[in-house]
Order: C-alpha cells, then structure tokens, then sequence
C-alpha cells in the first residue's frame, strides 16, 4: 500500500512538472498565475497540487470587449483610424459550451458623464474604460477586459489559415469600385476578408457588416478547431502571445491553454447575437451638431424604449443565453 503510494505521488509530481516545463518552453507571459499557484501547491503538499490543477482546469465564464479598428491609413484625408468598425462583446458560457458574439452598433448614440457621442469613438476620445461600463449597462454582462484589434492583423491571420469560405445571401459592393461579391459561396483571402467586414452598403446599412463579421469568424473559429494542435499552437503564439492581445483584458493564458487544449474545445459553438432592427429594440435619430457657422445632423441609433433605457435590450440578450 505504501509502494503504491509514492507511485501515484510520483506520477503527479511528473505530470506538475511536465505541466510546468510545457509552460516555460512555449513562454507564457501575463499574470505570473502559473508560479504562483505552483509555489502554493508545493508548500502544502499532495492536497496542493491537486487542488492547482482543479483550480487551473475548471470550467470558467468569460467576458471581453472585442474592438476592431482600421488602423493608421497611408491616406492622409483618411480620420477614422481610431474609429471601431466593430464592437462585439465575446460571452463564453463553459456550461453550454456556447461563444456568444454580441454586435454592439457602432453608431449607438451614449451619454457619458454628460458627454454625448456615438460608442465607436471611445478609442479616439481614450474613453475605454468608462466604455466598458457603458457595455455593461447596455447588455447587462460586465466585461473582464477588452482587446483592441487592427484589422491588418485579422487579414494577416486569415492569409496564415489559407483565407476563408463564406456564403452571401445578398451581394456585397463597392459602391466606389464597383467590385462585388454577389450571392452564393465564397473563398476569400485576407483583403477580401477585411472589404467584407467593413463593408455597409446596404439597405440594413451596419447590420449587414455585422452579420458578416460574424460569418467570417464562425468559419475561421470553425477551420481553427480542425487544425492540428501545432499549427493551433504556432497561430496562438504568434497571434495571442506576441501580440500581447490580452493585456488589457483580465483572462489568463492558462484559462485559454485548458480550453484550447482540452477536449470540450472542439464541442464549443458560436453563436451571434446581432441588435439589428428585426429585433425593433433600436430605432434611427437625427441629432443636430452645431459648428461655429452651421448646424449639421448626425444619424444615430437610440434604443426604441427611449435614449439611455436599455432595459429591453437586455432582457433580449438575457433569453438568447439563458435559452437551453
């Protein structure tokens, strides 16, 4: 009985130790969570260890603030670099093993401290934080941090996955150009990618960007569970490590590595929650903006039940995740 003691005991203490190694080797950086709970777990023993891993493993919520911007442009006419062509808040649900992409529309009229704008500007106006309060009191799901992400980057990633299928139900066009992805099945490299996701002429103007961005990232989430554990590594490191994408939000790479990894990974699903106007929760509003010599009118979008009520909107996105 003792002999088998010490042989179960060493078997863990090789599995920590490998554990430990793996996470040295491919270089983790962050919050220094591995060398603390591994200190807590070789000072109080076999209950320690066992307790680090369980910790470490367990199934956890996350929420983050996901903002796309276009980055700095060669075009010197061009302000709208620090403008979000996407705002998407990423609710992950270990239980239902479900990615919930909640679109937040950019031009979503906010009062902030008395400072009124559309929510897309709350890069330029360094205005994140009390951004994402303001995520919070419209979805009532409060965001642990967020990343911001150029869109270079996310054509650069789907060039590195050998580009993205997508299937239109309208066409998407230029109206400047004139080029056009009409209806039907799509394979698309990484400029494409990046034309389609910011792509608003249409009818249901934002809405229909957004229902695209998330097409493209259903597919690019699904070829990402196909691939092997290598290429899964390399794209994680290159992407999500050296890049730092998760400085500014308070999710652990351990968390990520034990969902990436583990064998749930590859049952989660997405699923997008878009406030178009199907949902009649938003409705258009022209404001005036007063310059020093004239008066110009901004649209907006407003929640239907009144500017800054957004009750209803989140007793919406509360069903959507509560559903079974």
């Amino acid at each position: 009985m003792k002999k088998n003691f010490w042989v179960i005991y060493g078997i863990i203490g090789l599995v920590s130790l490998g554990f430990i190694l793996y996470v040295s080797i491919i270089n983790l950086p962050g919050k220094n969570i591995y060398w603390e709970k591994t200190n807590e777990a070789s000072s109080s023993g076999l209950k320690g260890v066992i307790d680090f891993f369980k910790e470490t493993f367990s199934s956890k919520e996350m929420n983050v603030l996901v903002i796309g911007k276009p980055g700095i442009s060669n075009d010197q006419t061009y302000h709208g670099s620090e403008l979000a062509d996407a705002i998407m808040l990423v609710h992950f649900d270990p239980d239902k093993k479900k990615v919930f992409l909640i679109s937040i529309p950019r031009d979503l009229w906010i009062d902030d401290d008395g400072q009124q704008y559309k929510i897309n500007e709350i890069v330029h106006k360094k205005r994140i934080e009390a951004g994402l309060s303001k995520i919070e009191e419209i979805t009532g799901i409060k965001p642990m941090g967020y990343v911001i992400v150029d869109l270079k980057t996310l054509e650069s990633l789907v060039d590195d996955m050998g580009g993205v299928d997508v299937t239109l139900n309208e066409p998407a066009v230029d109206w400047v150009s004139g080029y056009t992805l009409g209806v039907g099945a799509h394979h698309l490299n990484g400029e494409d990618a990046i034309w389609l996701v910011r792509n608003r002429y249409n009818p249901s103007g934002d809405f229909f960007r957004e229902h695209n961005q998330y097409s493209i990232l259903q597919n690019l989430f699904n070829k990402f569970k196909s691939l092997d554990r290598d290429k899964k590594l390399s794209l994680i490191k290159k992407y999500v490590i050296d890049g730092n994408l998760l400085e500014t939000a308070d999710v652990s790479y351990v968390d990520l590595a034990s969902y990436l990894f583990g064998g749930d990974f590859e049952n989660i699903k997405l699923e997008s929650i878009v406030l178009d106007f199907s949902t009649k929760l938003l409705k258009t509003s022209s404001l005036p903006l007063v310059s020093q010599a004239t008066t110009t009118y901004v649209s907006v979008l407003v929640p239907s039940s009144g500017f800054e009520n957004y009750q209803q909107i989140k007793e919406y996105i509360k069903k959507i995740i509560d559903k079974p």
